[in-house]
Formats: structure tokens, sequence, C-alpha cells
């Protein structure tokens, strides 16, 4: 295992160069990332090698990807292909309660794109969008390239936004809701909404939330386009489902007569740039099994938990080489190779995106492109040389399909 860095002392210049995860804390704000400067990849140590040989990798193998750039996703798939084994990109709560309401009752959705350049009143639900991605405003509903700027009103169940810091751009309102009222709040306004075709001053109005309820209300009554945005785990409880099909009323409501839409992001780019990644070269999404020459989905993964997960393979390797806010899921895994050591036997430290690679992210479904260079340059390999290596010296076994036997 590869020990822990020693903290920098790098110049101004050269922190100007720094981790998404230092970035995002300190609220920096910049018009664009600069460009990574592609530098000599770091070679695997006689120890990291070691440690690598001692796998027991075969067809039973899960590679789990919790969020990675483009080469290390295809060096996944690489290594899966050898191997005959899954790769699986890890799955919020939220991402499947909204895939859930998708499935069952279609969607009414948008892109940043046309937020950035068309949409007139923007909410935001829960204090998670603008803690994770606290640029998001600047860049896209507070644009300098638009000619009118949107009306952004901010949901927030803590009242912790007035605290924001530095040049990051605020709301224009903040609209007071516990977090425990959102589904009966929710539904007020849609009801309230409702009863605009006829009286809209009868509205129904419930305890202390009233107020908000109409001073929303009349905010998209007088709004052309808006849209509803929110970080994709802010809604990851089994019961927030009731709280995505609500807005998804109030969307269908608004769009009768205007444009309303919905646009949950997911703050984790590594995960959403794994799957998409994963879907080009597999043709399979969230998971993929390489059986007897071709890819499959196999129904039967579908609503793991971890526990499943981990009985269900007898080697598994986390790959997570992108900094975040977020923790790592409770995975036990043969070998974790992420950015920062945990000073775990199983633990590999490797290169975080844009040290040594160019640095590309795709978040294919936001059409955004996303470059984040990383402040220790040429310490460690990269996950795509881990992955590589491993797919040149692991032998493929054929392993008995059924329950695994780790212990």
């Amino acid at each position: 295992m590869l020990a822990r860095p020693p903290k920098s002392t790098a110049s101004s210049d050269e922190l100007l160069s720094c981790t998404r995860l230092a970035r995002w804390r300190s609220f920096e704000l910049t018009d664009t990332f600069p460009p990574a400067m592609a530098q000599p990849e770091a070679g695997l140590s006689p120890q990291v090698q070691e440690q690598l040989a001692a796998l027991q990798l075969g067809s039973r193998t899960l590679i789990w990807l919790e969020g990675c750039d483009v080469r290390a996703a295809r060096g996944a798939v690489k290594l899966a292909e050898k191997l005959g084994c899954t790769v699986h990109v890890g799955e919020s709560n939220g991402s499947r309660s909204l895939k859930s309401v998708m499935a069952s009752e279609g969607w009414l959705g948008t892109t940043l794109s046309e937020v950035s350049a068309r949409t007139e009143l923007v909410l935001t639900l829960g204090d998670g969008i603008i803690r994770e991605a606290p640029l998001i405003a600047a860049r896209f509903f507070r644009s300098v390239t638009r000619t009118s700027q949107p009306y952004w009103l901010h949901l927030s169940p803590t009242r912790i936004v007035a605290a924001i810091r530095g040049n990051v751009a605020t709301p224009n309102e903040i609209v007071h809701v516990p977090r425990a009222d959102w589904f009966n709040w929710l539904t007020e306004l849609a009801m309230c909404l409702q009863a605009d075709r006829a009286a809209p001053d009868s509205a129904p109005t419930v305890g202390l939330t009233g107020e908000s309820v109409k001073l929303v209300a009349n905010r998209l009554r007088a709004t052309e386009h808006s849209v509803w945005l929110w970080d994709n785990d802010e809604l990851h409880e089994g019961t927030d489902e009731l709280i995505i099909r609500r807005l998804l009323t109030l969307a269908r409501q608004l769009s009768e007569t205007r444009r309303c839409a919905l646009l949950p992001l997911d703050s984790n780019v590594g995960r959403v740039t794994a799957d998409e990644t994963l879907l080009w070269l597999t043709g399979c999404s969230n998971t993929a099994s390489y059986v007897a020459g071709q890819w499959l989905t196999q129904p039967r993964y579908s609503g793991y938990t971890l526990a499943d997960w981990e009985a269900s393979f007898d080697a598994i390797i986390l790959v997570s080489n992108l900094p975040t806010m977020k923790s790592l899921p409770n995975l036990r895994a043969d070998l974790l190779m992420q950015t920062q050591s945990l000073n775990e036997p199983y633990a590999l430290q490797v290169a975080a995106v844009g040290v040594t690679d160019s640095g590309h992210l795709f978040r294919g479904d936001r059409g955004t492109v996303h470059y984040f260079p990383a402040l220790q340059r040429g310490v460690a390999p990269t996950a795509a040389s881990v992955l590589s290596h491993l797919a040149t010296t692991a032998q493929a076994k054929t392993m008995e399909v059924g329950s695994a036997t780790r212990t």
C-alpha cells in the first residue's frame, strides 16, 4: 500500500490546480476549469505489483465503479472481458426512486442548457444542490451570457443557505419548509394551483405553511418557463418516491398552459461518467456481466443491498478516482482504489483525475465537460493503469456459478 502523501507546500500558482474537493469546499469561482497538463505516468512499484498479484480474480469478481473518469471505466470493461466478470456502477437510493417514478409515470425533463438559456424561474429543493454544487448558479442560471436573469427561489429545510460565503451566487428568495413537511407542502401547492381555475383565493392552506404555499404558487402562475432542481441524493428515503411523484404532478399541472420541467442532478460526476461509458461500451446500463463472449444485464442484481453484493462475489474491486464530498459505500472490497489512502491493507492510493490523464469527465446527460486538475502530480499510478495491469497479468478462471463462499 502506498503511503499517504505529505501535506502540500505548493505555491499560489500551483494552488490554482486543485482537487475538485478543495475547489468545492472553498467555493472558488472561475469561469472555466483550466485544462489539465499531461504528466508522466507513475509506474507501478514492486510493492504495488506484489499486492495486485495476491488478488484472487476470476469470473466471480465484481468491479464496482463508485466514480471515475472515462479511462478508468474503459479499463474496468477491458478487465471484465478478460475475466468474464461483472461491472457495476454504484447507484444511490435517490437514483433508484427516480427511475421507479420515470418507469411508471413518465417524465417532464429538461437540461442545464435549457435552464441556462430559457428558464425564467428556478426552484431548488433542499440544501444538497447548493452544498454539493455551489457553482451551478453562477454557471447556469446566473450566467453572464444571459440577457435576462431568472428568478431563483430556494426551498430550504434548515435555513443554512443564508450563511453561504464568498462570491457564490445566492437565491433571490429563500422559503423555509421543514424536511418532514415536504410532501404535505407540495400536495398543498398542487391543490392551490389546481384551484386557480375557479377561485385561487379559496385554495386550502394548512398550518404555518399556508403563506409560503401561496407565495410559491403566485410565482409559478406568473412564470411561463420554470424548472425544479434538486440533488439526486436529496430524496433517498423509501418514502421520498412520493415527493418525486408530487413534483411530477406539479410539472404536469403547469405544463398544460406553460412550461414546467424537473431536473434532478447527480453531483457525483464520476458516477455519471462511469454509467455513460459502460453504456457506450457494453449496451448495458448500471450493471453489466460478460458471459460467453457477450455483455448481459442480469435482472437478479436489481435492488441488491451492499450485503447482497458481498455475498454474491468472491472478489470485489472498488474504484473511486475522483475526489468527492460523499463518503464511500460500506462495501468490503478486496482492492480499494481511491485518491486518498485509508491506511488499510486492501487500499491503494491512485492519482486523482487530471494528475496524469487529460482529466476529461463527461456528464453525458448534461452536455458539459469537466476538467479536474489535481494538486499532487505524478505521486501515484492512475486507476486506469492499475486496471490495465490486472487485465494483462490476471488469468481468467472458470468458477462454479452459485452462492459465494466468502466468510
